[in-house]
């Protein structure tokens, strides 16, 4: 979209007028009239290209634009494994089994990797990773059990879950 050159050509229609003005007053030689009119539209015919060079300015917000409510302009990236463990917490709660074979897993995996980089406790796969993160007798980080759990119980409750959550997070 181009701008139009209202202020260099108002400019250069004045300096014209002024130009015929004075070349019939007399009042000036005309040599010097006619330099006058010259420089006033070089200037005038710089000012338009470096304007019209110059971008577009920004349209301004109107008076309500800032009662409107914001837009959220990116989704905010969620880690992978936050993803992969929301899934397993899922289908943890829903069946028994799910909670023994991979949700069990995964905790007792997390908890050794905490208490690893924030208490450099290492932890073995045979250590007891429920005592060492501070909750003996937890079945979630407990090993697995020899018998397998039934595929149509229960798993353990959201507030079971939460509760093991919320003290992995507080190492």
């Amino acid at each position: 979209m181009s701008r139009l050159p209202t202020g260099p050509l108002a400019v250069a229609m004045l300096a014209t007028i002024a130009a015929a003005v004075l070349a019939t007053q007399a009042v000036m030689s005309a040599s010097l009239v006619l330099l006058g009119y010259v420089v006033c539209l070089s200037t005038c015919i710089v000012w338009w290209l470096l304007t019209a060079a110059a971008p577009a300015p920004e349209h301004r917000l109107g008076v309500m634009a800032a009662l409107a409510p914001s837009r959220v302009t990116a989704e905010p990236v969620r880690p992978p494994r936050l993803a992969v463990l929301e899934r397993l917490v899922a289908n943890g709660m829903s069946s028994a089994l799910d909670a023994d074979a991979r949700l069990g897993p995964t905790l007792r995996d997390l908890a050794r990797e905490l208490l690893a980089t924030r208490h450099g406790v290492e932890a073995d796969d045979d250590d007891d990773v429920a005592a060492l993160a501070g909750m003996p007798g937890e079945p979630l980080l407990g090993p697995r059990s020899a018998r397998r759990p039934s595929a149509t119980a229960s798993g353990p409750s959201a507030a079971d879950v939460a509760r093991v959550l919320a003290h992995l997070e507080s190492l």
